[in-house]
């Protein structure tokens, strides 16, 4: 039985789409097919590193390409909403990287489109896919561990001050 592959697009070539990269080419399931760069030669580049078939030098051009099944956007936060929306406008499923947008009106607009054409859309939270959270969910759902009444979460890390660093600029979200 030949099993069916998902053929990916990633919108940016920075330091997340690597390691998104990375961890999809050890996915069975998994084509990597196209990638978009602002310029065409980081698109060639990071396509012959990672064995894409097909590289753009524009996201609109990735976006256009009808043999892309999902688009995961790698791009900075200021730009996520922008990038959703023209990768669902083109009929693109999105896997978009945290922060999804930098506010609830984007989101919900985010969210509309794709519920009003039918295409899949979530923020890449890899929380959600660990085990222990599953089985947490699980739980939750068949009352295994009774109503919860309490959460209380943190989730961060220390990042050194670097005032050019795109954590730290108002301008990249």
């Amino acid at each position: 039985m030949k099993q069916f592959k998902i053929r990916w697009g990633i919108i940016g070539t920075g330091r997340i789409a690597h390691t998104f990269a990375e961890a999809l080419s050890g996915c069975e399931g998994a084509e990597l097919y196209a990638v978009a760069s602002r310029t065409v030669q980081k698109a060639a580049d990071f396509a012959e590193k990672f064995g894409f078939l097909k590289s753009y030098g524009s996201y609109a051009e990735l976006a256009q390409d009808e043999n892309i099944d999902v688009v995961y956007i790698a791009t900075p936060m200021h730009s996520h909403y922008h990038d959703a929306k023209l990768c669902l406008a083109h009929d693109k499923n999105v896997l978009c990287e945290k922060s999804v947008t930098l506010n609830f009106h984007q989101l919900e607009e985010l969210l509309e489109l794709a519920k009003k054409k039918n295409l899949f859309f979530m923020e890449a939270m890899w929380m959600k896919c660990r085990p222990a959270y599953q089985k947490v969910m699980e739980w939750l759902r068949t009352d295994r561990i009774g109503k919860v009444r309490y959460i209380k979460a943190d989730f961060s890390n220390f990042v050194p001050y670097d005032a050019n660093d795109r954590l730290f600029r108002a301008d990249c979200g």
